[in-house]
């Protein structure tokens, strides 16, 4: 997932995201990547919204937007086991976690 502070709207989607990450969390690994932000701003942002996977920022700019192709935030990427990416998706769509489902499924 890459967010940014400026964006609320797309942590108004953590409730889904957490109910995934609990509900795998042994499976799949969660990363979020703020990117286009101050380092004070992400550790506020942090604070307040008190995310349970591994956070970390993009704050020296070395393109992680660029190397998903992220036009938008948030920006969630569906990234499998080889490394190929399944799936780039921007905004909130509860498709994203249609597709998790179905790439874990047995």
């Amino acid at each position: 997932r890459l967010w940014g502070h400026r964006w609320p709207w797309g942590n108004k989607g953590k409730p889904p995201k957490e109910a995934a990450y609990d509900k795998h969390k042994s499976r799949v690994e969660f990363v979020s990547i703020a990117c286009r932000d101050t380092r004070e701003r992400w550790l506020g942002a942090l604070d307040e919204y008190r995310m349970p996977w591994p956070q970390l920022i993009d704050d020296v700019m070395v393109g992680t937007p660029s190397l998903y192709g992220v036009r938008a935030y948030p920006t969630k990427v569906l990234i499998s086991p080889s490394g190929t990416i399944l799936m780039i998706c921007e905004g909130e769509l509860p498709e994203f976690y249609t597709r998790l489902e179905a790439a874990l499924a047995p």
